[in-house]
Formats: C-alpha cells, structure tokens, sequence
C-alpha cells in the first residue's frame, strides 16, 4: 500500500499499527537513506504542485499608477499625462484682429500650446489673420457690438453683450460640422490660459462619457454660472445647441445678455444638462471684478491676463514650467 507524502513524514508515535516500520536511530543506514529520499520526493511534489496552481498569474501583478513592488516597499509613480488618447477636444475662440488677443494667439500658434493643443481648433476674427505657419484666422466680420457694452438695459451682464458676434461664429461652425468627430467642443476666450491635458483629464477623472448632452457649469453661486472664458461642452450638446439657435432667438429676450448667458439660457430651455465643474477653472470674472487670479497648477483654465508676457507667466506657473519673465513665447521651448 502506497503511504502519502504526510503518512511517509508522520511521527513514529502517530503510524498506525497496519503501516510498516518507522526505522529508529538504531536502524542501518539504509533506512536513514529511505527516509531522506522519501521527504524529498514529497517536497520536490510540493513544490510542483504549487507552480502549476500559480502558472496562470506568471508575471507580476501591477496596479495602474503603482511600480512593480520592490524589496517589500511599494513606491508610487506619477500617472502619464492624458494626450490625445484621452477625450478628444475641438477648441475655438475669437480674437480682434488689432489687439493684444492677436498677440496671444500668436505666441500660442507659435508655441503649439492652449488651443492648438487641442485635437482641432478653428480661430475667428474680425478681419483676415495668419497666426503663423498655414493657419489662417477666419474672418466673421465686424466685432464692435451694437449693444454698447456692460449697461445695456435692465438685464445687465458682467460681460460685454457680445452675443451678435458669436451669432456668426456658431452658424460658421454649424454649417461646416468642424466640430463633428471630437468629444467634446471648447470655446475659450483668447486670454484664457488655457491647459488642454488637464481638461482631458477632468473629463476622464469624472466619469463623463462622450456620448452625454451636458455642459460644464464653472462658476459657483451664481444663477447663471455658464461663464465665457471656458466653455465647455459635449458634441452631442453642441449640435442641438447650435441647430437651434434660432428657435432661442425667438423665444428668449436675449438683446442685453453675453453670449454665455445667451448659450446657458438656450441649453437649459433645449434640456441639455447641466454638469456642475466648480473645480475646473480659475476666473476672476466669478465673483470678482477681472483681477488676474493665482496660477497654481491643478485647474484646466485660468483667466483674465492681457498680455503676452502675462499668460506666459501663468502657463509656465500652472505647468511647473517657468519661463523667464519677459522672455518672447517663442523662445521658451522648454515649456512643452
């Protein structure tokens, strides 16, 4: 009768009486031979039985964001920046030609970063534009507003009644379907300081699917905190938005609004959600009066700065990567 291999490593007391033998220090060496030979083989079965069961989690077992463990310590590593693997984003603005909003877009064209960090963009303009190599601002016509800027009427807005003018853009967009084929559609305005990677990764951070007809509501505590300098929408949400502008034309008194109440007003009258993103951008326009705010690094936006030297500063700020002040734009390679 074969023994099993914790039969063959019992205690001599703990055999029963049908089982052969247990040899004893006094036996001959043969039989202290036998008994090595026999723990051996048990523990050589051991061994093997215990590498098939694991062989289908050969390999180690990582977690995403972890370094493989190491010496009983687990050491964290930074997660990879969310590029274009991430939500695909169309961003645009529109910019006076004669200004300083030319300067910035300039420097940023030059520089490939804000909006032409973005998976596409389209830049809109009162006049004729190239902002550097093939890309050519779009003109729209006259950006002066009929309305005569913050006073107008007793719905005042914190913002210029710019609404007429983004009339002409949302029709440029919708007759051509540039945005059709990304996730999500980025207005900003030019001095925005504006971080792409970080508005892929909010999206992603929060669970907010592509498919979602949502808008991003930015400024707390507010009636209406759809504000302009980033204005973040999904492509389903945009194209309803934009085909039906014409119906909230008509139906909501809009002549004394900014076009960011106008498009809030419009959204919420069309039943797109809102999707509250207090923790997105950094505006002294909310609950402030235009005063530059703190660039530290975590926010997707940052805004009002006015100058080329301004926004290179708090991009630098927000992305840990200073340039040096009053350095051209296009000279600081090291900020990508």
């Amino acid at each position: 009768m074969e023994q099993s291999c914790k039969e063959c490593l019992m205690r001599p007391d703990a055999a029963d009486e049908s089982a052969p033998p247990v040899p004893t220090l006094n036996n001959s060496r043969r039989a202290r031979f036998v008994w090595l030979t026999v723990a051996a083989a048990c523990l050589v079965a051991a061994a093997l039985l215990v590498a098939n069961i694991a062989r289908p989690l050969a390999g180690p077992v990582r977690f995403f964001g972890d370094a493989p463990r190491s010496g009983g310590m687990q050491r964290k590593v930074q997660l990879p920046a969310i590029f274009s693997s991430g939500p695909t984003l169309f961003c645009w603005c529109i910019m006076r030609a004669d200004s300083y909003e030319h300067d910035i877009l300039e420097a940023q064209r030059g520089q490939m970063v804000g909006i032409f960090e973005c998976d596409g963009q389209m830049v809109f303009s009162d006049s004729f534009v190239t902002l550097g190599g093939d890309f050519d601002a779009e003109s729209i016509g006259s950006l002066s507003s009929p309305f005569g800027g913050q006073n107008a009427g007793d719905n005042k807005t914190k913002s210029w009644v710019n609404t007429d003018n983004f009339f002409r853009a949302w029709e440029r967009l919708r007759s051509s379907n540039s945005f059709e084929g990304y996730d999500f559609v980025v207005k900003v305005d030019p001095d925005t300081v504006f971080i792409p990677q970080a508005l892929r990764h909010y999206i992603a951070q929060h669970g907010i699917p592509a498919d979602a007809s949502l808008y991003f509501d930015n400024c707390p505590g507010v009636w209406n905190g759809f504000y302009g300098s980033i204005e973040v929408i999904s492509k389903d949400a945009f194209g309803v938005f934009v085909q039906n502008i014409d119906q909230c034309k008509q139906t909501l008194q809009w002549q004394s609004w900014g076009e960011d109440l106008f498009a809030q007003k419009c959204m919420n009258s069309l039943g797109i959600m809102k999707q509250e993103a207090y923790d997105l951008a950094k505006d002294g326009n909310c609950h402030g009066h235009g005063m530059a705010p703190a660039c530290s690094p975590g926010m997707a936006a940052y805004h009002p700065f006015k100058s080329v030297v301004e926004w290179q500063d708090c991009r630098g700020r927000a992305t840990n990567t200073f340039a040096t002040a009053g350095t051209n734009m296009q000279a600081t390679a090291g900020w990508q």
